[in-house]
Formats: C-alpha cells, sequence, structure tokens
C-alpha cells in the first residue's frame, strides 16, 4: 500500500521524505525489520522503540513513525513520520492496511473487571449459533472461525488486532465477540476500530499498579465509550451497561445524550431485568423483564 493512502486518517502527522513508496508490512517490533516495512516506534514500560530506529533505516525500512522528530540534517532514505502518539497513530495504520475488516462483520466488545472472558463466551456462543462462523478474542482462546488457539493476550496490540480480524473476515465471520482491557483501551489497541455494542459489566478494584486510581481506572473504561460515541467510525454502537455498579451508574450518566444505552442488571429502572434468580449445580434461571413483557 502507499504511504502516502496509509497516512490518510491521521490528523496529526508531519512526513519528512517522499510520501509515494510502497509499504509491503507494518511492525512495532525490532525482531521484524525488513525492507519495505514501516516500523513503528513504540514508547514501552520496559523498552523505548525509538532507540531501534537507526537499525529499522539501516534494516531497509520504508518508513518510520515516530514520536520524536528527525534530526534536524535527516535525509532519508526512510520517510520520517512525526507523530504526537505513535499507539494511536500505529492503530489507525494498521487498520488502514488491513482495509477495515470490522466493517464487514458485527463486532461487540466487553469491559469490566470481572465477568468479560464469560460474557464474551456467550456473545460468541450466540454469534455462533444464528450465523455458523464467529470470531473470539480474549484472555483464553482465539476463534478466527477455522482455528481455535490460545491466546496471548487479553486485547492484542492494534497490529496484531488488525491481522487477526483479516483473517476473521477472510474466514467469513459474521461476528465477532472480543474483550476489550483497561490496558488495551489506555495503551490504544482498539484505537480506530468500529464497534457495534460496547458492553460494560463492572468495576472493582484490581490493575492498579497499572492505572493508579480508581478514578483513573474508570476513566480508561470510560474513554472507550465516549471515543465511540463521539467518532462511531460508520458504525451506530450501543452501549450495554451493567446499572446495578455504581460505575455503570456513572458511565451511563456520562453517555447521555451521546450514544444509545442499554441498562440491564436486577434494578427496576433496567431496562433488561433479571427476576427470580435460581442457582444450581446444573446452571442458572432466571426470569427476564424487558420492553413490558417477562420471558
Amino acid at each position: 500500500m502507499i504511504l502516502r493512502d496509509l497516512i490518510s486518517s491521521l490528523s496529526k502527522v508531519t512526513p519528512t521524505g517522499a510520501l509515494d513508496v510502497e509499504i509491503k508490512s507494518i511492525t512495532a517490533s525490532s525482531r521484524e525489520i525488513q525492507p519495505g516495512v514501516l516500523f513503528a516506534a513504540i514508547r514501552g514500560t520496559a523498552t523505548d522503540g525509538h532507540q531501534f530506529i537507526p537499525a529499522a533505516i539501516e534494516g531497509g525500512a520504508a518508513a518510520i513513525l515516530s514520536e520524536a522528530a528527525p534530526p534536524a540534517d535527516y535525509a532519508g532514505p526512510a520517510t520520517w513520520l512525526h507523530v504526537p502518539n505513535s499507539r494511536k497513530a500505529v492503530a489507525a495504520i494498521a487498520s488502514e492496511f488491513s482495509g477495515h475488516p470490522w466493517k464487514d462483520f458485527a463486532l461487540a466488545g466487553v469491559t469490566g473487571t470481572n465477568g468479560k472472558t464469560t460474557t464474551t463466551f456467550l456473545i460468541h456462543h450466540v454469534m455462533k449459533t444464528v450465523w455458523h462462523r464467529a470470531g473470539l478474542l480474549g484472555t483464553i482462546l482465539t476463534d478466527d472461525g477455522e482455528t481455535v488457539e490460545t491466546a496471548k493476550h487479553t486485547t492484542p496490540g492494534s497490529i496484531e488486532l488488525s491481522g487477526l480480524f483479516s483473517r476473521m473476515r477472510d474466514n467469513g465471520c459474521r461476528g465477532v465477540a472480543m474483550e476489550v482491557s483497561s490496558h488495551g483501551i489506555h495503551q490504544s489497541r482498539v484505537g480506530g476500530i468500529g464497534f457495534d455494542a460496547a458492553v460494560f459489566t463492572n468495576l472493582t478494584q484490581d490493575h492498579l499498579d497499572y492505572h493508579g486510581t480508581m478514578d483513573a481506572y474508570f476513566e480508561a473504561k470510560q474513554r472507550w465509550f465516549l471515543d465511540l460515541a463521539a467518532d462511531p467510525l460508520g458504525k451506530k454502537p450501543v452501549a450495554v451497561v451493567n446499572f446495578d455498579d455504581a460505575y455503570g451508574a456513572e458511565l451511563v450518566e456520562s453517555l447521555d445524550g451521546k450514544m444509545p444505552v442499554i441498562r440491564f442488571g436486577f434494578g427496576v429502572h433496567c431496562d433488561f431485568r433479571a427476576n427470580n434468580l435460581r442457582q444450581s449445580a446444573k446452571g442458572m434461571e432466571f426470569e427476564l423483564t424487558a420492553k413490558g413483557k417477562s420471558y
């Protein structure tokens, strides 16, 4: 793909060098540098990808994506793309490179401290029952519609994620259910991706080693919903929120007038309400009340 087309969706980018060059692949790994690649320099918690820029250029990279500006006397050979945030930029570029495969299937994302995996598995099961082929991305498994593998990450990096979505589209998946972690949101792994449904299960004390405070943890979750509301990327996303959870109620309030919201739980103000819950070794049964009817 031509670099000029690849960066067309970036609102803030300062290129140094030619834009009419072919990009054969995208990577953020110094181990995957080869001629024709776009190398994205990412600042990680342990390693800063910017230190590998000289090696990427020497290895034949066609373009460099960097939060650092090029040296004043820089003259190539790789085109240098200076951006404010490499993670956000590479997410948009990776989606563009793969042809936005998420546009070709229904995509449901699930976030929350507890229940992400179970909820995602349930959604995936429904999708497979209705459509026969559906994709799954989560903590335990990855299902691309043909092959089921052990998952490497709860939410893959944006480059890997775009590749997985492409496989799912090519394998005939009509729907995909995926877990969306707070780390994934904060690191823009799901940036530039349009969702049809965004589910919030709950928020309890966890991952504070990464986020620092509960407020910051909640804001990471909330940001995903607000970004989808601000720029749905051609889709019509619906927020599905546990209204019994205090943070869920706060999320609903913040989304008022911004995107459609479906509230679920046990409370009387929920759009979908569970009543008469019965649990046993065989499973769970309850009466579902919605839109004036019971099921």
